[in-house]
């Protein structure tokens, strides 16, 4: 074999030993890894990785408590403990029932609308004999001094006596209304009418003639009259041991002796 042979034969053999060099390197080629078995992993993971498929059923390792999900469309079930679906916010025991008995309950109710709330009992004393006696004369003398001095100012002719009849009208129905006032809160019957006697006497007056009138209306309602009434408010003034009463009866005497010193004035003798 000659030089050339001989160069030329080494070069191949050296492009034949490239493989050999790259299985040392730790490289192989596409075709020698498809041809080469898989090489065993170290370790129980790379074992397992290694081994055949198992036949046994496979075991799930999910909790039993939680619950499979529900198909599209069906509602979710609800856990005790929770406001459908969300927990709910600590499970506080309501407050316990109120233990107030019925009777505070109604006392301590507030008024109805619409319906009246009897006035507290009084703790005046009771009033003695006399003094319901007095409260209700008096009543009953300025209901009928009233309604004579109303005649007066339609037909008396004197102008003394119209005056005067006028100054009773005006001043008896203030009277009147502080007195009934009084009577409401001692808890003493108003009258509303006038007696048989002094109706009568009021009818027999409206009958009575022009000519007439006058001269009757200063015997009904003149300076002997109203000397009576004076007489029976200083006797209860004094009397009286109701505060109430004392204080009605004080206020009224100015009034009521201005009205006798005016009929006393009056010119026509009843």
């Amino acid at each position: 074999m000659n030089e050339v042979s001989i160069m030329i034969t080494k070069a191949a053999l050296m492009r034949s030993a490239w493989p050999a060099a790259l299985v040392a390197l730790g490289g192989l080629t596409a075709c020698e890894r498809q041809q080469s078995p898989p090489r065993p992993v170290s370790g129980v993971v790379g074992a397992e990785a290694n081994s055949p498929p198992r036949s046994d059923p496979v075991v799930s390792t999910v909790p039993s408590t939680v619950q499979p999900a529900p198909a599209y469309g069906a509602a979710a079930p609800v856990a005790a403990g929770t406001d459908m679906g969300r927990p709910l916010l600590g499970n506080v025991d309501p407050p316990p029932a109120a233990t107030t008995s019925p009777e505070t309950t109604l006392a301590n109710a507030p008024p109805a609308a619409g319906i009246p709330v009897p006035p507290p009992a009084s703790t005046a004393p009771a009033l003695t004999a006399t003094e319901l006696a007095f409260v209700t004369q008096a009543i009953e003398a300025g209901l009928f001094d009233l309604r004579v001095g109303q005649l007066g100012v339609e037909r008396a002719g004197h102008t003394a006596v119209r005056s005067y009849a006028a100054l009773l009208v005006n001043d008896q129905t203030a009277m009147n209304r502080s007195l009934q006032q009084l009577a409401r809160r001692l808890g003493v019957p108003v009258p509303t009418s006038l007696s048989e006697p002094r109706q009568r006497i009021l009818d027999d007056l409206a009958r009575a003639s022009d000519a007439e009138f006058d001269r009757q209306f200063v015997h009904v309602a003149g300076a002997r009259a109203q000397q009576d009434t004076v007489a029976l408010f200083e006797r209860t003034g004094r009397d009286t041991r109701d505060q109430q009463v004392r204080s009605f009866v004080l206020l009224a005497l100015p009034t009521l002796r201005a009205h006798l010193s005016a009929a006393e004035r009056l010119p026509v003798r009843g």
